[in-house]
């Protein structure tokens, strides 16, 4: 894994990562994740009913559905790049003698949690 890690090549370059940012900042999104989640509070009958008794909300429903794919899509992207982030983390911290004394310093104290 750290022959792997040292020859791995960067994944974004900086104008990526500044739009990559502006991105989640700019929060496209966020309609269909209310949405989404305005879902979930319904029963499973309760929003089949909705649907069936109300066209324009059904319509509104199918365009959110694709919107929420892309979405899910993009997050799922994301989740995999802060994985392999952890994991580049994780290994570089293991080349180092003092990693043990590293990690202690690094742990919280109970009145502060991590970021």
């Amino acid at each position: 894994m750290m022959r792997q890690l040292r020859n791995a090549p960067a994944l974004f370059t900086q104008e990526d990562l500044y739009e990559l940012e502006a991105s989640i900042k700019e929060d496209k999104d966020g309609v269909t994740r209310r949405i989404a989640l305005a879902v979930l509070t319904q029963s499973g009958a309760e929003f089949l009913q909705a649907v069936a008794d109300n066209r324009e909300f059904a319509v509104e429903i199918a365009k959110e559905s694709d919107c929420l794919t892309h979405y899910v899509k993009r997050l799922r992207m994301l989740t995999e790049w802060m994985d392999t982030a952890q994991v580049r983390m994780v290994l570089a911290l293991a080349k180092r003698r003092d990693m043990d004394s590293v990690l202690d310093e690094a742990k919280p104290t109970q009145d502060v949690q991590p970021a």
